[in-house]
């Protein structure tokens, strides 16, 4: 039984269903779409809403396996041709072979079927120079062994020509493509798409029947006499001819005759990301858990903890990588305090450590409670119900009848658990101090003018002195001992403060550096809050200080962060002088698990090392596996034409957890990335340490991520809670929000027509002494006026800043609650006087036209003066605090934004009080719904029970 997480149910009686190829199954909640070659099965919707589907016998196919893959009608690729017979050029890189580099995309229009083909769009070099750029087409069709395609190329794919202009119908634009050469790159060629004359281009396949040899016929619509950069190739033919050999599931062997005059012969190396896997060869053996009955629960004594916790910590240190910090007795269950080692499979892990637990703990403990931190940061806790875990791995279990066998929660603050363990009389490890490392070090530069490799090699010597749980100075050594260096010669030009282009002289200068040195210090603030400070040789190119603020929600899918940093240049012989060159960096960050085919996004906004200031977008995709690809761009207020090649800042980026290449296990991480240029402009600061990576187990998905292919694909299908695993989820905002502003909605319809008429008065009250006031503020201008109506501005954002803050929980959860009431407010009052403000369009006092100027409906509406945005936002933010507290006192600080408005001539008299008016009805109501929610019954479930709560 698989589970999809839009609660899809495979059932088969046999327990097996495979397909000759990966099969994309589409379907809703209620009904199914096509599922190739199983067919279309019977489908029903049981009580709880989950469709299931029944497959009555095993179908005559032996390879491959059903796959659900909601992103395969998206493809995107990064291309790297390096073009032997043109240069550089002197200006550049010399005598050096041109390189190019593009990003490809490909979109299904439709998914083939049985009587239909499948149609593709597709863009090619659509972010380079590009000398490659091409629009295309195409269709194909699968019958049996057979296999065909037919497209219609632009650019590059159609330099044939032999289509005139087939989208000429739509304009004369379409009739002649523009020559597009990129400039200095980084921009899109949007003004030749689909232009100008085409080529048809198309072949055919056909597959052996044992599936190992490919035969290839296709017809080419390109014309190799003209080429990018005058590289011409001859050409006698548009037909190619080709074979291919699998030799093994992930390596082709490519023979082929190109152009009526070319032999080729190709290698092809193919894996994809999501299916690395190596076996453990190296991990020291642990047996499985024995099979027997656990005896009843009873208290734990001290001295029979004492006699094995030695032994079981030294095992658990050896088989999961963490230092054990104390075993204790609690009643019926023993509490493991440990430090993770940081590795991404955290659930194998702790899989490890209860069959080491399993293997040393008397019968009488009915209980394993894991309690995990990093760096002195309390993680998760994990409690396991050690039958049911017994039971889970030597009994044939039914899903239905399974219990959990764990459940996790937020870690506890690691110093009141360790005084428990203290005062238990258990086990607790010795302090910790010095520790080293030598191991092997590389890094690699890719793709840039001088090769496609650079590369050094080396040894490393990493060391770490704690000092205390979440304090530690930590270092590093190189020593750079092969690489091809030699190679390295282009320094790039650049016109601003040269940040990152001296990366040549960084890299070259010596064979022994010292590209760390940092002391660090973290801290827990709670309710999810989390703060560093740290400084030092922070890396290989800058020194300097800095803090950092991490508010995360356990398991929550956004976290927002803050860091600030006062860094100067390093000499470049990474030693410990510096360098003239210093700035101050830091961003404001939002970090969002989509929740949408493991997509994770990253917003960046601040200052850079240039002293440029922008933001950086990054989006990611990871893999069951851990893996991880992802691409960042950032834009900053340098043009394209001061950053120089490229245009602005971007990458491509993988991520790949060490534990899938190597024999061992390990925590490590490898990052490679590819920047097509190395430049100034939007360069930000490398640090070692971000509280994002060292709070990981706040993740939903920590427990989730699996190296074992068998795990991971048995998890695959399983919707939100494993059946054997129980966690606590967090409260969906979203919806919670929705429900809040329907709420809001009805009771704004129920306002009285006493209430509007008596607020209309108010207002027209008001506008008796709109010229008045006007004529006072045309007299109060500049010096001090001016500074006091900044600050009176500056209020609306100030509540807005101290609402979110408070919106976290870091006062509680009383006061966040009633934060959300004061932003839902604000946000629902600007979408009402947004509407206010096109349909009434009252002309500003700035504009001089007069108390009576009216231009509803205009185009310039939305920006009129009647009401004001800002008193009205203030008086949002301020009024369910002042109702909730009882501190009408907040009022008065709303009321003072309306003197910055009228002094700067911004809005007149009545504009503010019926700003004012409109910000007090919608936090007043939203205030009404946070007391109605707070006396309602909350209904909520855990495996063991159902409860349900209510505040008076």
């Amino acid at each position: 039984e698989y589970v999809w997480p839009d609660q899809l149910v495979l059932e088969t009686a046999t327990g097996a269903v495979s397909a000759p190829n990966p099969v994309s199954v589409q379907y809703t909640a209620s009904d199914w779409g096509d599922v190739g070659l199983l067919q279309t099965p019977t489908a029903r919707m049981d009580p709880a809403g989950t469709v299931r589907t029944h497959f009555s016998g095993v179908y005559p196919y032996t390879r491959g396996t059903v796959m659900l893959q909601p992103l395969d009608w998206l493809e995107a690729g990064f291309r790297y041709t390096d073009m032997a017979n043109a240069l550089y050029g002197p200006n550049i890189a010399g005598s050096q072979t041109y390189k190019d580099k593009s990003i490809d995309i490909k979109v299904r229009l439709r998914q083939e079927s049985a009587n239909g083909p499948e149609i593709a769009l597709g863009l090619r070099d659509i972010g380079g120079t590009g000398l490659f750029a091409s629009e295309y087409v195409v269709a194909s069709k699968r019958w049996g062994p057979w296999d065909a395609s037919l497209g219609l190329g632009w650019g590059y794919l159609g330099g044939r020509g032999d289509v005139a202009a087939p989208l000429a119908f739509l304009g004369d634009a379409f009739k002649q493509r523009t020559l597009f050469t990129g400039g200095s790159g980084g921009t899109t060629n949007d003004q030749s798409y689909f232009r100008g004359n085409a080529a048809l281009f198309g072949g055919v396949q056909w597959t052996s029947p044992n599936g190992q040899w490919v035969f290839k016929a296709e017809v080419d619509g390109n014309d190799y006499r003209v080429e990018p950069l005058g590289t011409t190739q001859t050409q006698t033919s548009p037909l190619n001819l080709g074979v291919v050999y699998r030799y093994s599931p992930h390596v082709d062997m490519t023979a082929g005759w190109e152009r009526g005059n070319r032999a080729m012969f190709g290698l092809t190396l193919h894996l994809g990301l999501n299916q690395l896997e190596t076996t453990k060869v190296l991990d020291p053996a642990l047996a499985g858990p024995r099979a027997g009955a656990v005896a009843p629960a009873t208290t734990v004594s001290s001295p029979a903890l004492v006699a094995w916790a030695p032994a079981a910590a030294a095992e658990l240190a050896r088989h999961t990588g963490w230092r054990v910090l104390s075993i204790a007795p609690q009643g019926g269950r023993v509490h493991v305090h440990a430090v993770s080692d940081g590795a991404l499979f955290l659930q194998e892990r702790v899989e490890k450590a209860l069959r080491v637990l399993h293997q040393f703990a008397p019968s009488t403990v009915h209980y394993f409670v894991l309690d995990l931190q990093e760096r002195g940061l309390a993680q998760s806790r994990i409690d396991i119900d050690r039958a049911e875990w017994l039971a889970s791995h030597t009994q044939g279990q039914a899903p239905s009848l399974r219990l959990p066998t764990q459940q996790v929660y937020p870690g506890r603050a690691a110093d009141k658990t360790v005084v428990q363990d203290e005062q238990s009389g258990g086990y607790r490890a010795g302090p910790t101090g010095f520790k080293a490392e030598l191991a092997p070090s590389y890094s690699q530069s890719l793709g840039g003018p001088d090769g496609f490799l650079l590369f050094r090699a080396g040894v490393q010597l990493k060391w770490e002195q704690q000092l205390q749980a979440n304090t530690w100075l930590s270092g590093s050594v190189d020593a750079r001992v092969v690489d091809n260096y030699e190679n390295f010669k282009y320094t790039a030009p650049s016109n601003l403060p040269r940040v990152r282009t001296n990366i040549r002289e960084y890299v070259t200068t010596s064979r022994v550096t010292v590209p760390v040195l940092q002391m660090t210090h973290v801290q827990e603030l709670g309710n999810g809050h989390y703060a560093s400070v740290y400084g030092g040789l922070l890396e290989s190119m800058y020194a300097g200080v800095g803090a950092e603020w991490l508010y995360r929600p356990w398991q929550g899918p956004v976290a927002l962060g803050v860091d600030i940093n006062r860094v100067r240049q390093r000499e470049f012989e990474q030693n410990l002088n510096l360098r003239d060159y210093q700035v101050t960096t830091g961003h404001a960050t939002a970090y969002w698990d989509t929740g949408w085919n493991d997509v994770q996004l990253k917003v960046q906004m601040g200052q850079y090392l240039a002293g440029d200031v922008g933001a950086t977008f990054d989006a990611k995709r990871v893999f069951p596996n851990g893996t991880a690809i992802g691409a960042w761009a950032t834009k900053t207020n340098v043009s394209a034409a001061q950053f120089g090649e490229g245009s602005f800042d971007k990458g491509i980026y993988v991520t790949l957890p060490f534990d899938l290449l190597l024999p061992k296990s390990t925590p490590a991480t490898g990052y490679a990335v590819w920047t097509p240029l190395t430049r100034d402009g939007g360069a930000r600061l490398g640090r070692s340490v971000t509280l994002f990576d060292l709070t990981g187990q706040r993740d939903a998905r920590a427990m989730a991520w699996v190296s074992d292919p068998t795990t991971r694909e048995r998890n695959r299908f399983k919707t939100g809670q494993d059946l054997s695993t129980v966690r606590v989820d967090a409260p969906d905002v979203w919806t919670q929000g929705r429900q809040d502003l329907v709420g809001l909605g009805q009771q704004f319809a129920r306002v009285p027509v006493s209430t509007w008429a008596a607020g209309a008065g108010v207002v027209l009250a008001a506008s008796l002494a709109d010229a008045e006031l006007n004529q006072w503020a045309t007299r109060h201008q500049g010096g001090d006026w001016d500074r006091l109506a900044t600050a009176s501005n500056a209020i609306p954002l100030a509540l807005a800043v101290g609402s979110g803050a408070l919106l976290t929980g870091i006062a509680g959860e009383g006061a966040a609650d009633t934060a959300r009431s004061a932003w839902m407010a604000a946000g629902a009052t600007l979408g009402s006087n947004m509407l206010l403000k096109y349909t009434v369009g009252r002309a500003r006092p700035l504009e001089e036209k007069g108390t009576g100027s009216f231009n509803g409906g205009g185009t310039t509406a939305t920006q009129s003066s009647f009401a004001s945005n800002h008193v009205a936002t203030a008086f949002a933010l301020v009024t369910p605090f002042a109702q909730q507290y009882d501190q009408p006192g907040l009022y008065a600080l709303a009321a003072a934004t309306a003197l910055g408005r009228i002094q700067q001539r911004e809005h007149w008299l009545s504009d503010t009080v019926a700003g004012g008016l409109l910000g007090y009805a919608m936090g007043s109501l939203m205030s009404m719904q946070q007391k109605q929610r707070s006396t309602q019954w909350q209904v909520y479930a855990t495996p063991q029970s159902i409860g349900a709560s209510k505040a008076f």
